[in-house]
């Protein structure tokens, strides 16, 4: 369909006008702090013991604000800025808003009694804080299927069906680890920043419990607390307060009744508690840094702590005396603690590698196990207590590995070397056969202490992105994921994959390998422009890459050194393309810009891990980065906005988003974007996946025109559609729903069953109960007309089953958005759903558009028929009867075609009469839609024109002859039963395809479409028909091989629709690749049999 490509982009020119007049009169962006303040009031000066009010009270903080990122917290006061003393909370407002966003301040701030300084990067207002913060905001949230950052802590349900981890990535995990996935989450509150990390994890010994602790939000007190959760359902039970300073490690007794905790700070400190009431019992003070690891002894009488002051403790429990100092160790202890339950042995290992051996009686020293040569990580006994299986916690680990240990002899037994980094955290199955282990590599390793076999590997899609640039031309974008070389300017690695950027008309494409050849002709950062030159050096606090210098020869111009405030090291640094400016990449996101003075310019915010290539457009309007933190961003060089962020993981999912959320990317990828809800220090945090709001969010055209105007901010402005923010969420959130009955795994009889589900109450009403059992469309219902929605209450659903595993998915949909949750059953015997029943199709080709005239074409002047919708349409039609109606009791089949009798020509109304025939649809009936003819892109919008369209006065298509997709989308959304759709437009290669795809996975509809998004369909008049359909119906009539098997299933086909239509392509000096999307549910199943 190349003329057709043609002729639909002319077409789009004359019926969809964008006229961009300029913007208003532009105001000068002010910097802002993200914080509420008011005056201090003159009860408050006197309880501070000063002569009269002064300074700034901090209110509220914005999560993820410049305060929020540097510890400012309600309560706080603040005294000056920039060495300004502020008298009065307008002071601040005044020396902040006469700074523009990226600016640099320092604010002296008065917080528990002490003064702190800090260095502030001011930012831009988000377009969603409408006014000082009252209350929490959402927060990105990134869910690749597996840990984003190291891994702190692994535990193990009693029944051994499920592994708990939690880690720096702020969540917490449960894996159904046999099946390698995450089955659910649990969030606490989170702040943008270090707030949330989770540096501790227990699970109680009846797997009732969860007790987390780590760096959270809130006061002192509430930082330092440990959060304890019902395990089952992920509520927030308790906050328990007591600690002074993050909490490094927890663990249960025995018999779950006391839990014990330690703490760092100026007087490190471990508690025990009494965990029914929610209470401490005894503080026991003593070690001189801060407390790594604790446990209690098998029966429950002592508990040990220990320490990074190269000690260990033996705690009485019952008064919390100290019965022993167990001293020897050379350098600290980094989680390195285990105690054997045949008779209290304690293991406790250092930073040197040695592992000693101790009474867990009285103290007393045994003897040295054995030394590894790095530092010592989390130590296990094995169940039977023969063996000690020591890990390492840094240096080298990816070469030393982890050992096993014989207890007895000291003989070290096996060495496992499959962790590419550190290892913080392990578990034992509770048979003991099978262990744990996680960290630095942000994966789980289930393997076996006795072979050393790996059994599986728990990882999400992610990994670190360590090089990005552009192509010459600056059409192309490119990144790598894998680590070979250090080079701070050109990136640490290979560039591996690219994206065709949108520009003049061309939209954004899918990500593609690219070969070696290819990156090397890419531009990468660059350390010299104009005969100067940037180079890192060590120094600073820590040594490391602190300090960037601007040579100009051999003479040094200015340095420009980062601190732990700034992100400790250059990580990465480049000249902008036009040589008047330095970015510099530093650790834990921070990504600056500077002067060729060496004075800063400003800070790119957004990232949340250490930076590791940058690289400027050759047209110099954009910077991209690659982070730790598995995402590429684009950046505005001149305004330094965040534009959009690119995930891509290893199984080429991916997914685009712009800082408001709107978003692009492969079917299904949205599951990958969220954003958390926070409710309180007290209760779980909510979260709310992007396809939760894709109604609202999925906008390819927002995500396009952001980087063509190198502004996110810009693109929404200009778009319709984009009332919905974010912020809504707060006051507006999705559906909630329980389903209380059967229980899940239940086994039944009887064809269908009953599910009963409870609606609670939300400002916006649900508006439809969708039920699906296997991807299948069962049951769809919507309230009575005027009552404004559904009620809160419960609600019972007749839900038919099949034979076997039966997933129920009920989801609910309201205004802002939809809630779904998943029932899984079995069923005996011959289900309702395993009977035959009616196969529905409609099919519809348009090749003639005389209401159109000669508007097409390059020039506007061709004619806009086409040639073989038609005849796709009646041959389509043919083989789907033959091949497909056999399966089932009957076939009714409405053909809408040019050249019939006038009911049945493809007109909007005998399009929209016919997609209603699909209503009829039972949950045992298959539908097929099939649809051939011109398309149009109208921003957000896609419009299918049927035979009779005509272009109005004023050159836009008229209303009433066009087709909108949303209703051709509904009808088979809402139709009962398997659904098929079959797409060969004229717009196939245009952005409508992938909110087609993401659709069709949602909602679990079989989808074939005749080529990628980014590519246009092509005819041959020797077949007389499109390649996809001749290859759809090759397929469906047994070629290729496929006739020896007898039968062909979707999946078959959509194989051989690919592997065909790039033969038939290859041949025309052509490019075309078909789509196959099946939805989240929709199982592979038998289309034919001959």
């Amino acid at each position: 369909m190349g003329a057709c490509m043609r002729a639909c982009a002319r077409l789009l020119f004359l019926v969809v006008a964008l006229v961009v007049c300029g913007a208003a009169a532009a105001q000068e962006t002010k910097g802002w702090l993200g914080a509420e303040l008011r005056d201090v009031t003159k009860a408050e000066a006197d309880k501070l013991g000063w002569d009269a009010p002064r300074g700034a009270m901090v209110v509220a903080v914005v999560p993820g604000s410049p305060a929020a990122r540097v510890g400012i917290k309600a309560g706080d006061i603040l005294v000056a800025v920039d060495r300004t003393m502020i008298d009065v909370s307008a002071d601040v407002d005044a020396a902040v808003s006469s700074r523009r966003p990226g600016a640099e301040v320092r604010v002296q701030v008065l917080s528990g009694g002490r003064e702190r300084r800090v260095s502030v990067t001011l930012a831009e207002r988000p377009s969603t804080v409408a006014g000082p913060a009252r209350g929490p905001a959402p927060l990105l949230m990134l869910d690749s299927g597996g840990h984003m950052a190291k891994i702190n802590g692994l535990a193990f349900t009693p029944d051994g069906r499920f592994l708990v981890s939690a880690g720096d990535d702020k969540t917490v995990r449960i894996w159904d680890w046999r099946a390698a996935r995450t089955v659910r989450m649990i969030h606490g509150e989170v702040n943008a920043g270090e707030e949330g990390k989770i540096f501790a994890m227990a699970l109680s010994p009846d797997g009732r419990l969860l007790a987390t602790g780590g760096w959270f939000p809130g006061s002192r007190a509430e930082s330092d607390a440990i959060r304890l959760y019902d395990f089952a359902t992920g509520r927030q039970l308790a906050l328990l307060k007591g600690h002074n300073n993050v909490v490094n490690a927890i663990a249960f007794s025995p018999d779950g009744r006391l839990m014990l905790s330690g703490s760092g700070g100026r007087e490190p400190t471990a508690i025990i508690w009494d965990v029914a009431g929610r209470r401490a019992l005894r503080e026991m003070k003593g070690h001189k840094d801060r407390i790594l690891a604790v446990g209690f002894t098998p029966d429950g009488a002592r508990a040990v702590t220990a320490s990074d002051d190269s000690t260990l403790r033996l705690w009485r429990v019952a008064d919390g005396g100290l019965i022993a100092v167990l001293a020897g160790h050379k350098r600290d202890l980094d989680r390195a603690l285990a105690i054997r339950a045949q008779d209290s042995m304690i293991a406790s290992g250092d930073a040197t590698g040695e592992i000693r051996l101790w009474d867990g009686y009285t103290g007393q020293y045994l003897r040295t196990l054995g030394a590894q040569k790095t530092r010592n990580g989390p130590l296990r006994f094995t169940s039977d207590g023969r063996y000690l299986i020591s890990t390492c916690s840094y240096g080298g680990c990816g070469a030393d590995g982890q050992h096993v240990w014989e207890v007895e002899t000291g003989r070290e037994v096996l060495t496992y070397k499959k962790h590419a980094s550190s290892v913080l955290a392990a578990a034992a199955t509770p048979d003991g056969r099978l262990l744990a282990t996680g960290g630095g590599d942000n994966q789980i390793h289930i393997w076996d202490p006795r072979t050393g076999e790996t059994k599986h590997i728990l990882s999400g899609t992610g990994s670190p992105t360590w090089a990005v640039g552009f192509s010459q031309d600056g059409r192309r974008l490119a990144w790598g994921r894998t680590w070979s070389r250090n080079s701070h300017w050109a990136g640490y690695g290979p560039l591996t994959h690219a994206v065709r950027l949108p520009a003049k008309g061309a939209t954004l494409g899918a990500p593609e390998r690219i070969s070696a050849q290819v990156d090397a002709s890419f531009v990468r950062g660059r350390a010299t422009a104009g005969g100067l030159t940037i180079v890192h050096r060590r120094g600073g606090d820590y040594d490391f890459d602190a300090i960037l210098d601007l040579k100009e020869g051999e003479r040094t111009r200015v340095s420009m050194e980062r601190d732990p405030t700034t992100g400790y090291q250059h990580r990465s640094y480049s000249f902008s393309w036009d040589g008047t400016a330095i970015i510099s990449g530093g650790g834990n996101g921070s990504l600056s810009a500077y002067d060729l003075r060496g004075q800063k310019l400003g800070e790119f915010v957004g990232h949340e891990g250490d930076v590791w290539a940058v690289t400027a457009s050759p047209d110099g309007r954009l910077l991209a980065s690659a982070s730790h933190d598995q995402t590429v961003r684009l950046w505005n060089v001149k305004t330094r906005e965040l534009i959009v962020t690119l995930f891509h993981g290893g199984d080429d999912e991916w997914v685009m988003w712009t800082p408001q959320g709107y978003y692009t990317g492969s079917p299904g990828a949205d599951k990958i974007v969220g954003w958390l809800i926070n409710r309180g220090t007290d209760q779980p945090a909510d979260h709310v996946g992007a396809e939760q709001l894709r109604q609202h969010l999925n906008r390819p055209d927002i995500v396009d025109r952001a980087i063509v105007l190198a502004s996110a901010q810009a693109a929404v402005a200009e778009a319709s559609g984009t009332s919905f923010q974010l912020a809504d969420l707060l006051r507006r959130p999705v559906p909630r729903l329980r389903i209380i009955s059967p229980a899940g795994g239940s086994t039944l009889r009887g064809g269908r069953t009953t599910v009963k589900i409870a609606i609670d109450a939300t400002p916006d009403p649900v508006k439809a109960i969708r039920v699906q059992v296997n991807g299948l469309q069962v049951d769809e219902e919507t309230p009575d007309v005027g009552s404004g929605g559904f009620k809160p209450g419960e609600y019972v659903l007749k839900v038919p089953l099949s034979q076997g595993r039966n997933d129920v998915r009920i989801t609910l949909t309201n205004a802002i958005g939809e809630k779904a949750e998943t029932l899984t059953l079995v069923h005996e015997g011959e289900g309702d759903l395993d009977k035959r029943g009616t196969l529905y199709i409609v099919a519809i080709g348009v090749d003639k558009y005389p209401g159109l005239g000669n508007s097409c074409g390059v020039n506007g002047n061709a004619s806009c028929d086409l040639r073989y919708p038609s005849a796709d349409a009646r041959r389509l039609v043919q083989a789907i009867e033959r091949r497909v109606g056999s399966a089932h009791l009957r076939t009714v089949t409405r053909l809408l075609v040019n050249g019939g009798a006038e009911k049945d020509l493809p007109t909007a109304a005998n399009i929209l009469d016919a997609i209603d025939m699909l209503k009829q649809a039972r949950e045992t009936d298959t539908v097929v839609l099939f649809i051939a003819g011109h398309g149009v892109n109208d921003g957000a919008s896609y419009r299918f024109l049927p035979t009779n369209a005509e272009i109005a006065p004023g050159g836009t298509l008229r209303g009433s002859t066009v087709v909108p997709w949303h209703a051709l989308q509904e009808a088979v959304e809402t139709a009962k039963g398997r659904r098929i759709l079959f797409v060969d437009t004229c717009h196939s290669g245009n952005a409508y395809n992938q909110r087609l795809g993401n659709a069709a996975y949602h909602a679990n509809i079989i989808a074939y479409t005749a080529a990628r998004f980014d590519q246009e369909a092509i005819e041959d008049p020797k077949l007389g028909h499109g390649l996809f359909t001749y290859a759809v119906v090759e397929g469906l009539e047994g070629k290729g091989g496929l006739a020896e098997r007898r039968q062909i299933s979707t999946k078959d086909l959509a194989d051989y629709v690919v592997r065909r239509v790039s033969e038939l392509a290859k041949a025309l000096k052509g490019e075309q690749e078909p789509q196959y999307f099946k939805g989240r549910d929709a199982s592979d199943y038998v289309l034919a049999r001959w």
